[in-house]
């Protein structure tokens, strides 16, 4: 299990994405895009979304980091084979 996938069964497990999204000041898309590595996060929701999961920041960072290498990755291939997809 990844990271990410912990964070992600971290959160479901307190209930609703869409609640964790509105506890972190942030929509509920944005929330999806940080779980799935397709976008990072501030300190100030990393801090939030410490204190609500009772993770480590550095587990979270670690976490997202790994996941937007993979989704580096991926993008780099899209465009070798002639362009990112729309």
């Amino acid at each position: 299990m990844t990271g990410l996938q912990v964070l992600a069964n971290k959160i479901d497990e307190l209930g609703s994405r869409v609640d964790f999204a509105r506890q972190l000041d942030i929509s509920e898309p944005h929330l999806s895009m940080i779980l799935s590595g397709r976008r990072g996060f501030s300190v100030k929701v990393g801090l939030k979304i410490c204190n609500l999961t009772g993770l480590s920041l550095e587990q979270i960072a670690a976490s997202v980091a790994g996941a937007n290498n993979r989704s580096a990755k991926a993008s780099g291939r899209r465009a070798a084979k002639g362009g990112a997809r729309r």
